[in-house]
């Protein structure tokens, strides 16, 4: 079974995931909201949730305040389970400058919202991408 973990500041990113990743995917959602006290303690939480959940890959906002996806992406890839892990942005910004920071960042893909679901769906189910 896949498993994936999405780290966006809007709930609707998760929600919109589920709809296109029904069953046999395992999920874990972090998207800031009422309950955690800041955007510090959301991407706290989002990192150590995935240090305990392991999932095949990550689905990352960039655009976030505060600690941003580029530095998300540095701290998953650091840390043992992060290195296999395939880490994919989901986000608005799609210049060429915002991709090559996601490239050195950890990424494996860059993908613009609107989210492509066809496409989602076959890289979070294909092979991470070999690092040259």
């Amino acid at each position: 079974m896949l498993s994936y973990f999405v780290v966006d500041r809007f709930p609707f990113i998760a929600l919109l995931t589920h709809h296109f990743f029904p069953h046999p995917h395992k999920t874990r959602d972090v998207v800031r909201s009422r309950r955690l006290t800041g955007l510090g303690d959301f991407i706290e939480t989002a990192l150590g949730l995935f240090e305990t959940f392991e999932p095949h890959a990550v689905l990352l906002d960039i655009g976030m305040p505060g600690m941003d996806g580029y530095e998300v992406a540095r701290r998953i890839r650091a840390m043992p389970a992060g290195r296999a892990t395939q880490i994919i942005a989901l986000t608005g910004w799609g210049q060429q400058e915002d991709i090559r920071r996601s490239i050195q960042a950890g990424f494996d893909h860059h993908m613009v919202k609107p989210l492509d679901v066809e496409k989602l769906r076959a890289l979070i189910g294909g092979p991470r991408p070999a690092v040259i």
